[in-house]
């Protein structure tokens, strides 16, 4: 019975509080309150994005290595003046921003499950450049992300193949 109470205990502390926004990524990112906030904010300049992160905690190990990808210090230095961020918890959330995230971007294209973690950069004009459904697959995608989204590489070839072609 006290290691039920334990494991239940633990799996509580891994939600985020009813009602508050949810924060995985590192706080040196800028953040909007919401979508639409984001969007205003990179409307008049087009090398900004939207990152959207929708994830599921520590209980999603996927969600954990790419958190941690986009963390990293170099990663954050390339990427923090190009994103704001807006992030959604994938798993109950009672945030109503969230669950129209969610909506929106939670599922990979042509499924109508989550795809935790779901990465979605927008340009200013509101359209969606690149979606990363299950998150980043390695350490040389994130580094690879902000020349990416710089260089409009996305209208070319997909991500996988860019980091293939730069190796």
């Amino acid at each position: 019975m006290a290691g039920t109470r334990t494991l239940l205990l633990a799996a509580l502390l891994c939600l985020p509080l009813p009602g508050t926004a949810t924060e995985y990524l590192s706080r040196e990112y800028e953040r909007a309150a919401n979508y639409e906030d984001a969007l205003e904010r990179i409307a008049a300049d087009p090398d900004r994005y939207v990152l959207v992160y929708i994830g599921e905690g520590l209980r999603c190990p996927p969600c954990v290595y790419t958190q941690g990808q986009l963390d990293r210090a170099p990663v954050v230095a390339k990427l923090k003046p190009r994103v704001v961020v807006v992030e959604a918890f994938a798993w109950g959330t009672r945030v109503e921003h969230e669950k129209r995230l969610i909506q929106r971007f939670g599922s990979s294209r042509g499924s109508s499950t989550s795809a935790a973690p779901m990465l979605s950069f927008v340009d200013s004009s509101g359209k969606e450049v690149l979606r990363l459904p299950g998150g980043l697959k390695n350490s040389r995608e994130a580094d690879s992300l902000a020349d990416y989204l710089s260089g409009r590489h996305y209208t070319r070839v997909s991500l996988s193949l860019y980091v293939e072609q730069k190796q």
